[in-house]
């Protein structure tokens, strides 16, 4: 074999080799969760996030703030949550207050943004306004309810699916148009929905009863196996034809794959899971263990760290490359 053939193939390689690590550099995600760091002697909280551990605390111009949920769009990242009276997102760490309905000095009125969804270049957050289940678009209000909260919120094709509470029901939205659910037990009122998702057509709603946790499947009721007397569902994801609901059983967090339970590593006397993701067949979950927020990568614990002093809790989890 000749010199020029030797270096000819040498480069190819060194090439190949720096293609490869360039690859793999690209395909390592990052992991954003989002939650609130709490001082419940002074009555303070910080909305926080944290990038593959690293923690940062949001903007706010009042003593309480606190972030709902997160979702990515190319690069921008966006959080809802709460600071003060106020609904809010937060783009890339900058906050944006969301019109209340009333926000009269000396009125008793409050807003919160639950949830988040991104389509396009269109924000639409669910939440509560003055009592109201609403969402925003774009920053305008639309009512759904007079009563309630919208706790969350999905977009399927050209359609807006929000699940949330009006009085003592559990129910969803499509666009506008109310749909109630049936109460797993009619002697219970207490039905929170909590995560909404759509996949071919069908609509997948999970939440807590006053001792369930439930999956409404197209408006038909599952109860999710426990071995404890309470547990609840927080959060749903869909990937493929699996299921996977994160939650709550006693005091273990847990999540369910299609129905069968499995219950996460905890160190601490309580623990619960808030919110579930899947990116890359792996699983991400995010919730709390005592007093740390956590989450958890294919049941691997992983601690987040908070401030000294504070206790911390982690809402929403999302996973981008």
């Amino acid at each position: 074999m000749g010199v020029f053939m030797k270096k000819t193939i040498f480069f190819i390689l060194i090439v190949f080799i720096f293609a490869y690590n360039i690859s793999c550099i690209q395909r390592t995600p990052s992991i954003y969760v989002v939650g609130v760091e709490e001082n419940i002697l002074n009555q303070i909280g910080d909305a926080v996030y944290w990038v593959n551990g690293q923690r940062s605390v949001l903007p706010k111009t009042n003593k309480y703030s606190s972030a709902s949920a997160v979702a990515a769009s190319g690069s921008n990242i966006y959080i809802v949550g709460s600071d003060g009276f106020d609904a809010v997102y937060w783009l890339n760490g900058n906050q944006t207050i969301l019109p209340r309905l009333n926000s009269l000095e000396g009125t008793y009125s409050w807003a919160e943004a639950y949830s988040i969804v991104i389509s396009g270049s269109n924000i639409i957050i669910a939440g509560t306004d003055d009592a109201h289940s609403v969402y925003w678009y774009n920053g305008h209000h639309t009512i759904l309810n007079k009563d309630g909260f919208a706790n969350a919120i999905t977009i399927y094709g050209s359609d807006i699916y929000t699940a949330g509470t009006v009085g003592d029901n559990a129910v969803y939205w499509v666009n506008s148009k109310q749909f109630t659910l049936p109460l797993i037990d009619p002697n219970l009122i207490a039905d929170y929905p909590y995560s909404i998702a759509v996949s071919e057509a069908n609509i997948h709603i999970v939440g807590t009863t006053t001792l369930d946790a439930f999956h409404w499947h197209n408006g038909r009721s599952i109860v999710l196996p426990k071995l404890n007397s309470e547990a609840g569902a927080n959060s749903i994801a869909i990937n493929g034809s699996d299921i996977y609901i994160a939650g709550y059983d006693g005091n273990d967090a847990v999540y369910w794959l299609n129905g069968r339970r499995f219950v996460l590593p905890r160190i601490n006397i309580q623990a619960g899971a808030t919110a579930i993701t899947i990116f890359d067949s792996n699983i991400y979950i995010a919730g709390r263990d005592g007093d740390d927020a956590v989450y958890w990568i294919n049941g691997n614990r992983v601690l987040l760290p908070r401030k000294l002093g504070s206790s911390a809790k982690a809402y929403g989890i999302v996973v981008v490359q």
